[in-house]
């Protein structure tokens, strides 16, 4: 049943925390913190003006916004429907299908690790994913009688692309000072998840409005929206990595 599946998360979780707090550093040895880092809760929370005001981090929002949203709405929600309807499967394979997904994503973590060290350029590496993510549901949305096979492919591969998350958040934290990078990064999460709710709920809009080829319509839609926000982004500062 479900419950020794949920003791067996717990259990992970737990073993996760333990070694995050035996292993985690607050920071390296010899730093110096800033006069300017908050010290109380009012204080963290009145810098998120600052930290929203700060120059072109609008640009980065736009990207987090559809950053997790695109490929998380398939597999929280509308992955399992659209397999159904479209291809008739039943609840293992569709499950299977995104399981597959599910493992695609700390591939594509270490993957997009690896590509932050590699390159210099992070807005290159973020853009270059998300275009090729747009290409993934542009397929999905134009493609005529696709093939089971071809649908597993292009799904797994979006899950595997919304990791230049990654990078977007190193982006995110290399553009800001030391003292306003725990809220410059919670408010780019926060605003990607944000993004997860909107998507869901357009794949469900376009269900509605065009019931015959709703997920299609959703499909091409999600694919503009990351073309907005790849427009948006190529206004972003270029922060280069610190070499070691």
């Amino acid at each position: 049943g479900w419950r020794p599946a949920y003791w067996i998360v717990a259990g992970l979780t737990l073993l996760a925390l333990i070694a995050g707090i035996l292993i985690i550093r607050d920071e390296p040895p010899g730093y110096k913190r800033s006069d300017k880092q908050p010290a109380t809760i009012r204080e963290s929370v009145s810098g998120y003006v600052s930290v929203l005001t700060f120059p072109k981090f609008f640009f980065l929002l736009a990207m987090g916004f559809v950053a997790f949203g695109p490929a998380t709405a398939i597999i929280g929600m509308w992955g399992g429907p659209y397999l159904e309807s479209k291809f008739g499967l039943g609840g293992v394979a569709r499950g299977e299908i995104l399981l597959l997904m599910v493992m695609a994503v700390p591939v594509g973590a270490l993957f997009f690790g690896w590509m932050d060290r590699r390159f210099e350029s992070r807005k290159k590496v973020v853009l270059v994913a998300v275009i090729l993510e747009i290409a993934m549901f542009l397929t999905l949305g134009l493609g005529q009688n696709l093939q089971l096979w071809s649908v597993c492919v292009l799904f797994v591969l979006i899950s595997f692309l919304q990791q230049h998350y990654i990078v977007l958040a190193a982006h995110c934290r290399a553009s800001f000072p030391d003292y306003m990078v725990g809220r410059a990064n919670s408010t780019l999460n926060m605003v990607s998840i944000v993004g997860v709710g909107f998507m869901q709920s357009l794949v469900g809009w376009g269900l509605t409005l065009f019931p015959e080829n709703g997920y299609e319509i959703s499909y091409l839609v999600i694919a503009a929206f990351l073309g907005i926000a790849c427009l948006f982004y190529l206004g972003a500062r270029e922060v280069l990595p610190q070499k070691n």
